[in-house]
């Protein structure tokens, strides 16, 4: 065990340590679109504030990465997502109409 020596720790060696104890851990990196925020929308507003159940349906993302997402881009910009979601039904529906006639 160590012991506290009083002297502070610098970045890289708390790099190197954390390294040590988690030799397998690697970080995940997602870049997040329009598409992701529609659905973590939609998802939020199915489940509610349930972040970790709404990571498993975005391919493992951490919970905590898109709690920090909804709140500081996604539920500032709510009726921009809700007027793209609506735009997008409404071009589907359109598409699903020339289909059929």
């Amino acid at each position: 065990m160590t012991e506290r020596t009083g002297r502070k720790s610098s970045p890289k060696f708390l790099s190197l340590k954390y390294k040590s104890i988690r030799p397998n851990y690697t970080k995940k990196y997602h870049t997040l679109d329009l598409d992701c925020d529609i659905k973590i929308f939609k998802l939020y507003e199915e489940r509610g504030d349930d972040w970790s159940s709404i990571s498993k349906e975005m391919d493992d993302m951490d919970p905590i990465k898109i709690r920090n997402r909804y709140y500081s881009h996604i539920f500032k910009r709510q009726n921009l997502i809700k007027e793209e979601i609506n735009a997008r039904e409404k071009a589907e529906k359109e598409k699903s109409v020339s289909k059929e006639g």
